[in-house]
């Protein structure tokens, strides 16, 4: 009796573990382990999406290899003025450029054979915007509703282009006196903030991470550090990554200019890409 008590208690648990793996592969779903904190389990799911939704990997490119992407760009639009190229981890690129004076970017394969243009313009695609993570173009009354939340804000912006990010919330592209504004605008439409930033800065600008406002002596001396290596840029912004190095923001001849600055303000380098 005592077998036979033992042998069906193995039999149900042999049919619950099959019934468990069902379930992995029905829905990709494990079952949780009672042992694993779900502290610990949260902090992962965090920073597995960190790495998505606040590193942009992506890297300046010049010289050579920009002009040839600049030039297949070219080949596929001649109207297109290229400004600059970025590469992304997997070897494509992401080039941002001007056509009939609004902000354009391509996404270009590695290999230069496949050219697609961005429908969400310059800071959209595959990393731009408040970090990285997939922004899909915004049309019709629904771009036309958080383009009014932006210009009810502030009525001298001219919206040129919205953007939805992964979780509802928007990035509205514009221009205010002549300059490129971005607005990070809530998924309610309740909240807009201007991206001190501008397109490519802000939250998912150069480096990732959360970047804040530079002021007073600090952002003179960051400053100075910039005039010093090129005294014809007029300096905009200063923005502190949070590694302690700064994102500079300028103007050089009527084009906007970008560089990227160290803690120690030794080294001050244009960035092509933003």
């Amino acid at each position: 009796m005592t077998l036979k008590k033992t042998g069906i208690a193995a039999a149900a648990l042999a049919v619950a573990g099959l019934a468990t793996a069902g379930i992995v592969a029905s829905t990709g779903v494990a079952l949780a382990d009672p042992t694993t904190s779900p502290t610990t389990s949260a902090s992962a799911g965090t920073n597995a999406r960190g790495a998505g939704q606040q590193a942009s990997q992506d890297t300046p490119v010049t010289g050579d290899e920009a002009t040839k992407v600049g030039d297949a760009v070219k080949a596929k639009d001649s109207a297109v003025t290229v400004t600059s190229v970025q590469k992304d981890p997997d070897g494509s690129y992401d080039v941002l450029g001007t056509k009939d004076g609004a902000n354009v970017m391509f996404d270009v394969s590695a290999d230069l054979a496949t050219i697609t243009q961005n429908a969400g313009g310059a800071g959209g695609g595959k990393g731009g915007g408040k970090g990285g993570g997939t922004h899909t173009a915004v049309t019709g009354d629904e771009a036309t509703k958080v383009g009014a939340a932006v210009t009810a804000k502030d009525s001298a912006v001219t919206v040129t282009s919205v953007q939805k990010d992964a979780d509802g919330s928007y990035d509205v592209f514009g221009t205010k006196a002549g300059a490129n504004v971005m607005f990070d605008v809530s998924a309610d439409l309740a909240t807009v903030t201007q991206n001190t930033g501008g397109p490519g800065g802000g939250k998912g600008g150069p480096g990732g991470g959360t970047h804040t406002a530079v002021t007073g002596d600090e952002a003179a001396k960051v400053t100075a550090a910039v005039t010093a290596k090129d005294s014809a840029v007029t300096v905009t912004s200063v923005e502190k990554d949070a590694d302690g190095s700064y994102d500079v923001h300028g103007t050089k001849a009527g084009a906007n200019v970008h560089f990227d600055v160290s803690a120690d303000l030794a080294t001050v380098t244009q960035a092509a890409g933003r």
